[in-house]
């Protein structure tokens, strides 16, 4: 049996076709051409805008690795860690924030590990984005956060919870008083989850939500009173939730799994796959079209 992170690599990855014979070598591909600010040490708070780097990988045992604390500034991690430090407590902790008010923020090209939450993105802040991340190793949230236009694209998240806690992969919420608009979680990996209470995906108080090409896998609970969904959406205002192309799988059919699952209905079902489990995604959906189960493990 496949690794569910070796099945992981085959959903996300492309082959590279090799160059035709007598053809030019391609020119390798910068990361990133426009960094304004070097980051070469943790903790560290980003209060201005421009386009902040990772200079190395580096570690922390702060509660607070990178703040961003600025509207129009990016993150990028071109490919390396923030790391939590081994041998402390991550409770409480967090691997980047996105402060209230740090609209058209971008996270992305980081590899975060082993902090409570990996990317917060509070509820104030409008059209953050968190791009082409790695989550490693946390304990209840992979990537959390909310605000209008709040996008989450081509992550991977792996590897999360703990035996006491409840853990989610990818969460987005808004307030119920004011839900949020046009938020799009599209592109995302969820490998490898395990917790009292599992997540794969969780939404709460979104209107307009679009949840794309997502695929979640490898969820397990610790005890048999302990529950899972694979993508789970409600409340507070939630409306014209579209559902397209998703992959949710079960560890074992006799696991309480829950792969898909809203309330109230979403407008659109187009297309997602259960894995290893007898019921349909969204059953009740207003629009359904190509749902379907398949009675084997995805991994």
């Amino acid at each position: 049996m496949r690794s569910i992170l070796t099945h992981a690599a085959l959903i996300g990855g492309l082959a590279l076709a090799a160059p035709a014979a007598g053809a030019e070598e391609p020119a390798p591909v910068e990361l990133s051409t426009a960094c304004t600010t070097y980051i070469d040490a943790l903790p560290y708070t980003i209060s201005a805008p421009g386009h902040y780097c990772l200079k190395a990988n580096r570690s922390t045992g702060h509660f607070l690795a990178v703040v961003v604390n600025s509207p129009d500034a990016t993150l990028d991690c071109r490919n390396r860690a923030i790391e939590f430090q081994g041998g402390a407590n991550a409770s409480g902790t967090d691997g980047v924030v996105v402060s209230p008010g740090a609209n058209d923020a971008t996270v992305q090209n980081c590899t975060i590990r082993g902090f409570d939450r990996g990317i917060r993105s509070a509820s104030s802040a409008a059209d953050v984005t968190i791009r082409n991340n790695r989550i490693e190793r946390f304990l209840t949230f992979g990537i959390q956060g909310g605000g209008d236009r709040f996008n989450v694209v081509n992550n991977r998240v792996t590897d999360g919870g703990s035996l006491d806690n409840a853990a989610t992969g990818i969460w987005v919420a808004g307030d119920p008083a004011q839900p949020a608009t046009g938020q799009v979680i599209v592109n995302n990996l969820i490998a490898g989850l395990h917790g009292l209470q599992v997540t794969g995906i969780g939404a709460y108080a979104s209107q307009g939500l679009r949840l794309v090409n997502n695929h979640i896998m490898g969820l397990r609970v610790n005890g048999n009173a302990a529950w899972a969904y694979g993508i789970v959406a409600y409340g507070g205002g939630l409306s014209d939730l579209q559902v397209i192309n998703n992959t949710t799988s079960a560890m074992a059919q006799d696991q309480l799994f829950f792969p898909m699952y809203a309330d109230p209905a979403p407008t659109l079902c187009r297309g997602n796959t259960v894995y290893n489990n007898p019921n349909l995604p969204f059953a009740n959906c207003v629009r359904s079209i190509d749902n379907t189960t398949v009675q084997t493990p995805m991994y």
